[in-house]
């Protein structure tokens, strides 16, 4: 009788708050935020020896790709705050000149921009400041991914993000011009055209 009644029991009125708080502590990306805040947290505290933070920016570096993956693209940008943070303070020079230029890697970039190409439209603001870090850097690499893309709303996207550099992408779109592909060329213009 006990097992009828289960059965038989409607629970979808049950959607309390309680239960709705229990969902979001077992909510995988709220967990993967909550690990990456704990971690840069550490990275700021004063008591931290070098072998320690040497081991949290073991973490981070593990852990950043599968946020890029997931679209936390606002955790990423924390992690290049508290890195930069970390060089004006002269904490830990060499560790952190390590892990920046990891992040600036061309290898790192490419995996970012596929990143982008993927998840970056729910997430124009974060992606846009995350362009605004890399500046003139990352131009090209969105140029790549731009002359590569099939899909007309991944190519609107990327003219979006390439747009915002204002004249700083004439210099890389006038070298584009000589390119061979015709859809190259026309996206070149249409850039050199959006800037004047």
């Amino acid at each position: 009788q006990e097992i009828n009644n289960l059965l038989h029991f409607d629970a979808a009125g049950l959607k309390s708050s309680h239960l709705m708080e229990f969902e979001n502590e077992f909510n995988e990306d709220l967990m993967e935020k909550r690990f990456n805040q704990i971690i840069l947290e550490m990275m700021q505290f004063e008591i931290v020896s070098k072998e320690e933070y040497q081991s949290l920016i073991n973490i981070i570096k593990e852990h950043t790709e599968s946020l890029l993956w997931v679209g936390q693209f606002d955790q990423f940008l924390e992690i290049l705050k508290v890195i930069e943070l970390n060089i004006a303070l002269y904490r830990f020079d060499a560790i952190n000149s390590e892990i920046i230029q990891y992040y600036h890697s061309p290898e790192f970039i490419v995996t970012l921009i596929d990143s982008f190409r993927i998840l970056g439209r729910q997430k124009r603001k974060e992606v846009s400041m995350i362009c605004e870090y890399y500046d003139k850097k990352i131009i090209p690499y969105l140029m790549d991914a731009l002359a590569e893309a099939d899909s007309l709303i991944i190519r609107r996207f990327l003219m979006e993000l390439i747009k915002q550099f204002g004249e700083k992408v004439i210099p890389e779109a006038l070298r584009r011009l000589a390119d061979d592909r015709w859809f190259v060329k026309r996206n070149m213009l249409y850039i050199l055209v959006e800037t004047d």
